[in-house]
């Protein structure tokens, strides 16, 4: 079983949500040992603003370091708001 928790609070630690979702999450894993859990902290991402969208839209030859820099934290990340816009370009 794959899991994915979400998490979205600005109280971090102290957040109901995220202590109610962690006890699921636990319950869950407890019936399922061999299950994979990928948690995503939304307060962590940096927003698509409009200097990641010029990177993002930037040949990969022609990026400033910090161009290069926003891309490559998308792809480390796993993150898929931006490939989308990249799909089909064979240079990013």
């Amino acid at each position: 079983m794959n899991i994915l928790q979400v998490n979205s609070r600005a109280r971090r630690d102290a957040s109901h949500s995220t202590r109610l979702a962690a006890r699921l999450v636990q319950r869950l894993r407890e019936t399922e040992p061999e299950s994979k859990l990928t948690v995503r902290n939304l307060n962590d991402v940096p927003v698509l603003d409009e200097a990641a969208l010029d990177a993002l839209f930037t040949p990969a030859d022609q990026r400033t370091l910090e161009q290069a820099a926003r891309v490559a934290l998308d792809d480390t990340r796993g993150d898929t708001s931006g490939r989308c816009h990249r799909r089909g370009r064979p240079d990013v």
